[in-house]
């Protein structure tokens, strides 16, 4: 968890959204979705 001013913050990820050859075991694969790069790029930034 982090700060994000003065209230906490929690992120959840559903990984249905990364492409399966970066996510392989997700029950709903996304063949052309995120890849690993994007989607902790989209979460940090």
């Amino acid at each position: 968890m982090n700060n994000v001013g003065n209230r906490m913050v929690h992120l959840s990820i559903n990984l249905d959204v990364v492409d399966p050859a970066f996510a392989p075991g997700v029950n709903s694969p996304s063949p052309g979705g995120f890849t690993s790069r994007e989607a902790i790029s989209s979460s940090v930034s």
